[in-house]
């Protein structure tokens, strides 16, 4: 049980929810970590470069254009 544990990164929070503690548990796998920030390296790198918001300017304009 410990080594399940210890490849989890484990939080735990509580929110009030008409004055009763709401304990949430949120369990976050390493490999969905991993996958997290490598989607948001690659949008920094997109957005670095430029062509992040040239292309999704192109593709409002043409939208609007073809209506």
């Amino acid at each position: 049980m410990a080594s399940y544990r210890s490849r989890l990164n484990l939080s735990v929070t509580t929110s009030p929810l008409n004055g009763v503690q709401k304990l949430t548990f949120t369990v976050i796998s390493s490999t969905k970590r991993k996958i997290g920030s490598t989607i948001f390296v690659w949008l920094f790198f997109l957005l670095d470069a430029g062509q992040l918001f040239h292309d999704l300017f192109f593709v409002i304009i043409g939208v609007c254009l073809f209506r």
